[in-house]
């Protein structure tokens, strides 16, 4: 066992570091994936919006433009899903560290780094 406390900090921020480190590809590409969908839904939905044939029902303009229809059923089953949280996940993880280490006069950057915070004497009442 160790006794020394600054060891035992240097293995934590090791560690949180390492975490945080293994989960930016995987946030990388659900960014990716998620922004060529809305850049994809944006572009068809343009087409489908400024489309000429304006005497058809909604649901049969939907079937005419099966780019925009299959872009936005992607889109929502993923946000209904949840799946965006796996874009953001690196930030939900510091988010959580963050309120966990300001008990003890401490914080973190994005990267994982502990940061140490002075400690704030109370003050005397006169």
């Amino acid at each position: 066992m160790s006794a020394d406390p600054a060891e035992d900090l240097r293995a934590f921020e090791q560690r949180l570091v390492d975490c945080v480190a293994a989960l930016q590809p995987e946030a990388f590409k659900w960014k990716v994936l998620l922004i060529v969908l809305i850049v994809w839904n944006v572009m068809t939905g343009l087409g489908w919006l400024v489309d000429a044939n304006g005497n058809m029902g909604f649901l049969e303009s939907l079937w005419h433009h099966k780019a925009f229809s299959c872009g936005l059923i992607l889109l929502f089953v993923l946000l209904v899903t949840n799946q965006y949280q796996k874009a953001l996940a690196p930030q939900i993880v510091m988010a959580r560290c963050r309120s966990v280490l300001k008990e003890y006069n401490m914080s973190c950057d994005e990267n994982g780094r502990l940061i140490l915070k002075k400690q704030r004497l109370p003050h005397p009442v006169r």
